[in-house]
């Protein structure tokens, strides 16, 4: 299957086959879906542009259950050009388990948060380990004060954030965090730093905007669980 992908890492936490649709090809999505096994229990998502009407129709006369919109942020950091935070950059970063288990809870607005069907263990589990990878991982960067932290790929020479939590609320931290991360990318020649969440997640719409952040696009966020 080329449109419709196994995810190991999901399928090891929510104890069933799960797969991502990465495509918009009707016609191969379809084909792909008509070979799986619905009879035994399985998950798949689905992230389209909230503008491909036919794709949604598609999906929802699959059974698929619309779950949120997400928008996605862009920073163009020509314009705006912080000097100053008090933030770390680190490649590896280690956590208790007291603070990974209070950033977890951090998470509420999620897609699977907002997925009913889907249990508030899988939901904890999956953000608990998802946090655990990302803070071990050399690959991914890590940007922290005291034990509030943003996580962060380059990709197509685009700084894309990652997980954002931020426990000492209220503080200015988060936008210390976000300047750490303005000032690396242009030590680093980058230009651009994108963000996803949920339209659901107001605070953190507001926290970007805020933050110099614009609009560039809408996702509509499927799941289906048979």
């Amino acid at each position: 299957m080329t449109t419709v992908t196994f995810q190991d890492f999901d399928s090891k936490i929510f104890d069933c086959p799960y797969f991502r649709i990465n495509s918009d090809d009707i016609k191969a999505i379809e084909n792909d879906l008509n070979s799986l096994d619905l009879n035994i229990k399985t998950i798949i998502d689905a992230k389209i542009l909230s503008t491909n009407k036919n794709l949604d129709i598609f999906l929802q006369k699959k059974l698929f259950k619309k779950i949120c919109i997400q928008v996605e942020l862009i920073t163009d950091l020509i314009k705006n050009t912080p000097t100053h935070s008090d933030a770390l950059i680190k490649d590896i970063l280690q956590l208790s388990k007291d603070d990974i288990d209070r950033h977890t809870k951090n998470f509420t607005y999620d897609r699977f948060s907002l997925d009913s069907r889907i249990s508030l263990a899988k939901r904890d589990l999956l953000y608990s380990t998802w946090i655990e990878n990302s803070l071990i991982n050399p690959k991914i960067y890590k940007v922290i004060i005291n034990n509030n932290f943003i996580t962060f790929k380059i990709v197509d020479d685009i700084i894309k954030l990652d997980l954002s939590s931020v426990l000492d609320k209220g503080s200015g931290i988060g936008t210390q965090l976000i300047n750490k991360i303005k000032i690396f990318a242009l030590q680093n020649n980058i230009h651009k730093i994108s963000v996803i969440t949920e339209c659901e997640n107001l605070n953190a719409v507001n926290f970007y905007l805020a933050n110099e952040f614009k609009v560039n696009k809408f996702l509509t966020c499927f799941h289906f669980i048979s």
